[in-house]
């Protein structure tokens, strides 16, 4: 991504309005720049490694033992009644 010198904000690629080439262009302000060259950047970034957000194998040993409760509303707005199963 390219950045307007003036303002800062992320400049777009447009047709130029009078010759052939492509043309740098700020959305909020007038800056343009015409691309009298092709562009390419290529940028590598490293991997972090992943964490663990479940909190390891020590998690995982009672999920199959703990039973689900599903909780209900009426969406009526008079009721508004709520239960639950299990």
């Amino acid at each position: 991504m390219l950045f307007c010198p003036n303002c800062a904000n992320v400049v777009t690629v447009l047709p130029s309005d009078t010759t052939a080439q492509n043309k740098w262009t700020c959305p909020t302000c007038p800056f343009e720049f015409p691309m009298d060259f092709q562009v390419t950047s290529r940028m590598y970034l490293q991997r972090k490694q992943v964490d663990d957000v479940m909190g390891g194998e020590d998690s995982w040993k009672n999920v199959d033992s703990t039973d689900v409760t599903t909780f209900y509303k009426c969406t009526r707005t008079q009721c508004g009644f709520q239960w639950r199963e299990n």
